[in-house]
């Protein structure tokens, strides 16, 4: 583990009626930040076995990638739309 990485993990609670909405906003979230964010070194999701919380684990390479992220097209974009579910 580098020092000056940044890693954050983040548990989302799942409503049952909104877990395929929540499978599409992972995936263009993860292929934006991907593309878009390159002081992101990882950025994973992960779904429990019910289906009911889904977890992220982010490392960014310093605080000034994860500061680009906060800013980032992800995060005013996509990111917003997990809040309206």
């Amino acid at each position: 583990m580098t020092p000056n990485h940044i890693h954050l993990r983040a548990e989302i609670i799942i409503e049952d009626e909104k877990i395929e909405e929540h499978k599409k906003l992972v995936l263009d979230t993860s292929n934006l930040v991907e593309a878009t964010e390159p002081g992101t070194i990882n950025y994973e999701f992960y779904f429990d076995r019910g289906e009911t919380r889904f977890i992220v684990y982010q490392t960014y390479a310093n605080s000034r990638a994860e500061f680009v992220h906060t800013k980032g097209v992800a995060s005013r974009t996509i990111l917003s739309d997990f809040q309206d579910l």
